[in-house]
């Protein structure tokens, strides 16, 4: 990966799948796919992407369902889109939405490639900067609607499930902040907190511990920017934006 670019590719279409993948591989994207609209949101949980090229007519919700899914309130995407479908009639119909751009199949690799290019560039030039999230947690109960709940606040989020992954995702993702669960696998979270902020790449960045367990009469020895005796979304979310 040259330009450290994600970009996810949802589209049932194998051979156009497997042949963008590759092509896009070449240009030197980090690249993800999806069959069905279902699963891209699912993607999207675990790592979201700089660019979506999304293909409407697909089995399930869609891409127009898939477009509602990553929709804030006031219609905007929390994600950029490139809609690349077959369906060219619907070309005017696409502008009226947030999407970034609209190509109808079928088209070159050149054309798609070019439009990416673009629409990443205008991105880079924007004021807005997604804020990415690292978040420790072990529970597969759990992980998906925090996961959700950061992805609609506005977060590129990245679970890890054990303290070492905890650290290494930490030096090399660098994050804007970090969750994690006192009680972790493999090491807890006073743990991670005290050797994170002792490493100078990740000594910066805001942790918060949290811990359900205890009633908030004691704390263990931690340098956790905040220790949270709670694992509610909402009071992580609070916690979080307390600290950026």
């Amino acid at each position: 990966m040259r330009n450290g670019k994600r970009i996810l590719f949802v589209d049932d279409d194998r051979h156009l799948t497997r042949s963008m993948h590759d092509f896009l591989v070449h240009e030197g994207y980090d690249v993800a796919t999806a069959s069905t609209a279902e699963a891209a949101l699912k993607a999207i949980e675990k790592d979201a992407p700089d660019l979506i090229i999304l293909d409407i007519s697909m089995p399930g919700m869609g891409g127009i369902g898939f477009l509602k899914q990553i929709s804030n309130d006031d219609g905007t995407l929390r994600h950029p889109v490139l809609v690349l479908t077959a369906r060219a009639a619907m070309n005017e119909f696409f502008t009226m939405l947030a999407v970034d751009g609209f190509l109808s199949k079928p088209c070159s690799e050149i054309e798609i490639l070019r439009m990416i290019n673009k629409i990443l560039d205008k991105n880079r030039h924007t004021t807005h900067a997604v804020r990415k999230i690292l978040i420790g947690e072990d529970d597969p109960l759990i992980i998906p609607n925090l996961a959700k709940s950061f992805t609609s606040a506005g977060f590129q989020v990245h679970t890890v499930s054990t303290g070492p992954e905890i650290l290494e995702q930490a030096v090399t993702r660098s994050p804007d902040i970090i969750i994690v669960k006192e009680l972790f696998p493999g090491m807890n979270g006073s743990a991670v907190s005290r050797l994170l902020k002792s490493i100078p790449k990740t000594e910066n960045i805001p942790i918060v511990v949290h811990d359900e367990t205890r009633d908030g009469g004691r704390q263990p020895l931690h340098k956790a920017d905040k220790y949270l005796f709670s694992a509610q979304s909402f009071d992580l979310l609070t916690a979080v934006n307390s600290l950026l």
